[in-house]
């Protein structure tokens, strides 16, 4: 959950995650060798939109258990941030492109983009998506 209000007492909560990635991803869906590095906390939602999505770990390099190893994605879904950044993607991996969800200006996944000569896609279509469901979230439950 990424989103809650107060009402009354209770609180209502929902995740926007899934609405705002399906908003960025619409490109993706064809693609059959995808990694997701890192986001252990978005990996639901990348694969309600994206199933055929390899889960990888940051940290560990190594995909997640129950995982398919994927050789030479074609593209390379960067979900850690520059505070838990320890390990780069393998060396003989050659993305054509990689979707950033961290929303900061120096994320490690726009240096990525950089050193491996990928296309770059901001995740800030994502982010503004997930604004947006918030919003409403927020102005259905506080009329």
């Amino acid at each position: 959950m990424n989103t809650a209000v107060k009402v009354g007492s209770d609180w209502l909560l929902t995740n926007t995650d899934d609405f705002g990635f399906a908003a960025l991803a619409g490109q993706l869906k064809n693609i059959t060798n995808i990694v997701l590095w890192g986001g252990g906390g978005v990996i639901d939602s990348v694969k309600s939109v994206l199933p055929q999505v390899s889960s990888y770990s940051g940290r560990l390099g190594n995909p997640r258990k129950g995982e398919k190893t994927i050789k030479q994605p074609e593209v390379v879904i960067w979900a850690v941030g520059r505070n838990r950044h320890e390990n780069w993607p393998s060396e003989d991996w050659a993305p054509k492109t990689i979707v950033d969800l961290n929303y900061s200006e120096d994320s490690p996944g726009k240096e990525y983009a950089l050193m491996v000569g990928a296309e770059y896609i901001s995740g800030a279509v994502m982010f503004t998506a997930q604004a947006d469901k918030q919003q409403e979230f927020w102005r259905e439950h506080l009329k």
